[in-house]
């Protein structure tokens, strides 16, 4: 059974370093596909102790540019 891919998908992210008052729900674009990926539907998600870490910016060594989804 085939779908389109939508052209945007709702993540958790965080634009500036802080605790967890610094995550916020986004409408972002659909990151570009392989042909061997799949697309699936997220009814809950959770994140570990490194992604606390970087969103308080324990570990700003970790070349990332903001904003910033975790996981």
């Amino acid at each position: 059974m085939a779908s389109e891919v939508p052209e945007t998908m709702r993540a958790v992210q965080y634009a500036d370093y802080g605790g967890p008052d610094a995550l916020e729900v986004a409408t972002i674009p659909v990151p570009p596909m392989a042909p061997t990926d799949v697309v699936i539907e997220v009814h809950a998600a959770g994140t570990n102790p490194v992604d606390a870490k970087l969103t308080a910016g324990y570990i700003k060594a970790w070349p990332q540019a903001l904003p910033i989804v975790p996981g």
